[in-house]
């Protein structure tokens, strides 16, 4: 991904300093690994009028349980920042929509290309 140093501090201010409740990340961090396993975000929308959000844990990492930890997290932090409703748009070979489709989301819409999820908060 093409993301370069002069890019790093407007970043940054937009998605960690900030009080904008539009933009939300955070690492995911293993206290008992002691390293960071993944990522997870939202932000909003204009062009669709809708919270988006993402959860991506590192493949070497992935099923013990980071993912639902992390959209827990999401979810608890969206709806302190007066977010009402998350959706994601999972590629339809993604296995990771059984995630969400766990932690209460639902499948709003789905074709060969896509699933597009949400969830009430």
């Amino acid at each position: 991904m093409d993301f370069p140093k002069e890019r790093w501090e407007t970043w940054y201010h937009k998605w960690i300093a900030s009080d904008d409740p539009n933009f939300f990340y955070r690492y995911l961090y293993s206290e008992e690994l002691e390293t960071n396993i993944g990522e997870v975000a939202y932000h909003y929308e204009e062009n669709t009028d809708r919270f988006v959000c993402d959860v991506i844990v590192l493949a070497e990492y992935r099923g013990r349980g980071f993912g639902k930890n992390g959209l827990d997290l999401l979810c608890d932090s969206a709806k302190k920042n007066g977010v009402n409703v998350l959706y994601d748009d999972i590629l339809s070979n993604n296995p990771s929509v059984n995630l969400f489709l766990k932690n209460g989301f639902e499948l709003i819409y789905s074709n060969e290309e896509i699933n597009v999820v949400k969830r009430e908060l």
